[in-house]
């Protein structure tokens, strides 16, 4: 599995968040995300809060589908 480049602990996964028009990655650990299009790198991800805020988004939780967990 793919481990989080931010906390080194948390396994990665595909998700889709309602509201959000594309797919993302998010850690199942420290619940940093990225954009289905950018490299999920240290650096280029953000904390779920502000990630729904970019997106001009409340940030709610129930809005998470886990799908698929990243392999490497």
């Amino acid at each position: 599995m793919s481990i989080c480049p931010y906390c080194e602990q948390g396994n990665l996964w595909r998700v889709s968040i309602a509201g959000v028009d594309e797919n993302a990655v998010m850690c199942d650990e420290c619940d940093t995300v990225w954009k289905q299009d950018e490299e999920v790198v240290y650096g280029n991800g953000k904390n779920f809060k502000g990630f729904m805020a970019a997106n001009d988004r409340e940030t709610d939780w129930q809005a998470i589908t886990w799908k698929l967990v990243l392999e490497n």
